[in-house]
């Protein structure tokens, strides 16, 4: 393990320590490990949220691989990444999307914003044919419920219940059904699908790694 991966997860794991009551920091080191292993040139994140808590691990992937790194939100949050290539474009994903101006060369997609199952679908039709052959996808909130279940067993009554709709959109998409509550590893058409259901649930898809 070389210096600066040390460094990167010892700062995930203040962030984990400082937001442990936000249900994403259960899932950071699962957004660096695959970042990482993506190796990406191009980083497209939809949803940022105040805390901007994936947005400083992706920074850490970012800078890593000196990536392009955009990301996209109603709201504005220009002023919570100094990375000198990141861009941030206020505006709905999905008009984004369809003006995005790099055509099949998205290495990492990090999706993270209303969670509900027709703008997942939309954020599904619109930006896969912007994806690279080799590509990693990150759905957030795979497994939102009023309760949520985290790695060490604790639970919380901090999520809401969003109708299954990103693992709905996913489930649709691939043709296949999951099982959101567990843990999984499962190889769709040419898509391998790792789930970890901690935290409102975080789902991987990644393609052209075999």
């Amino acid at each position: 393990m070389d210096l600066k991966y040390s460094t990167d997860l010892k700062q995930i794991k203040k962030l984990q320590a400082k937001h442990a009551r936000i249900a994403i920091s259960a899932v950071l080191p699962y957004i660096y490990e695959f970042g990482m292993m993506a190796g990406p040139k191009i980083i497209v994140e939809l949803g940022v949220s105040k805390e901007a808590l994936a947005n400083r691990v992706l920074e850490m992937v970012a800078r890593r691989f000196n990536s392009i790194f955009v990301s996209c939100d109603l709201y504005d949050f220009k002023h919570v990444c100094s990375y000198e290539k990141w861009h941030f474009v206020q505006s709905d994903d999905i008009t984004f999307g369809k003006h995005f101006s790099i055509k099949s060369d998205i290495d990492l997609l990090f999706i993270d914003t209303d969670e509900l199952y027709p703008h997942s679908g939309q954020e599904i039709e619109t930006f896969f044919p912007l994806l690279n052959e080799r590509c990693t996808v990150m759905f957030r909130c795979t497994n939102l419920k009023k309760e949520l279940t985290y790695e060490n067993g604790a639970k919380t009554h901090l999520g809401w219940d969003n109708q299954r709709g990103v693992i709905r959109a996913i489930e649709e998409y691939l043709g296949d059904k999951f099982d959101e509550s567990h843990l999984f590893l499962k190889i769709v058409r040419d898509w391998e699908v790792i789930h970890y259901p901690w935290g409102a649930g975080i789902t991987i898809l990644r393609r052209g790694y075999s």
